[in-house]
Parts: C-alpha cells; structure tokens; sequence
C-alpha cells in the first residue's frame, strides 16, 4: 500500500462520488443533456464508483492501472456526443473532490496522516489522473 489514504478514500467512495455529482457533474453540459433520461444519473454514479474503486484499490495493492478500462469509457463517451474537453474536466474535478475530502478528513482530525503521507497520495493521485486523462483522449482518437 502507498499510503493508508488511498484505503480511508476506498472507504468513503460513495461519499466522495456523491460530492463529485452534487458540485461537479450537475455543472456539465452532459448532465443538462441527460438528466431527464431515466436511471442515466445512477449509470453516472455507478460508472464513477466503480472506476474510482478501481483505480483505489489497484494502487493499494501496488499493480498497474488497466487503463484500457478508460479509454473504453471514453470511446462510450464520444458515441453519446460528450465533448472530450468536458469528459476531461468531468474526471479533473473528480481528482480534485477526492484530495479535497482527504483534505477535509485531515482538517477535521478523522484522519491523522504524516505530511509524507499526504504528499505522496497528492502526488500519486494527480500521476494517476493524469494517465486517466490521457486514456481518455486514447479512447475518443480510437473511434
């Protein structure tokens, strides 16, 4: 494991999606296009559970990110008709929720991590979505 922080923001994967959805994803033109269709905001909140679960726990445990994984959701992405700029962000602002909330955790003391812990989550999450962006990008050149 890296850094116990990853496993504290396993933890709390529902709420830090939640956040995401509350303060991020209502912001995007794709959820002004979508939020109407019935179950599509669930598919949303699945899809962002499962991707970040995904990337918390291959990171615990020290095995390489499938990547493959989001440049499927980004081709996925592109046949609805979402930007890739705005896709990119959408996950840009996921990242910054997550460190936000271990932020958070660390300032109301449910977290007491050494500050080389923190760094190297911070550090190791903004190298993460960095490749998770990139993928992306994969994923809509492959269509």
């Amino acid at each position: 494991m890296l850094s116990p922080l990853f496993a504290f923001a396993e933890d709390h994967i529902q709420a830090i999606v939640a956040q995401w959805m509350v303060t991020a994803y209502v912001q995007s033109e794709e959820y002004e296009k979508r939020k109407l269709i019935p179950g599509f905001l669930d598919e949303v909140e699945r899809e962002a559970t499962w991707l970040l679960r995904h990337i918390l726990q291959q990171t615990q445990k020290g095995f390489a990110i499938d990547y493959r994984l989001v440049e499927n959701i980004g081709e996925d992405r592109k046949e609805m008709g979402t930007s890739q700029s705005e896709f990119i962000r959408s996950c840009s602002d996921l990242c910054h929720i997550l460190i936000c909330y271990i932020q958070q955790a660390i300032d109301t003391q449910q977290i007491k991590p050494s500050q080389e812990d923190y760094q190297t989550f911070q550090r190791d999450v903004h190298t993460i979505f960095r490749q998770v962006c990139l993928h992306i990008e994969k994923g809509y050149e492959s269509l």
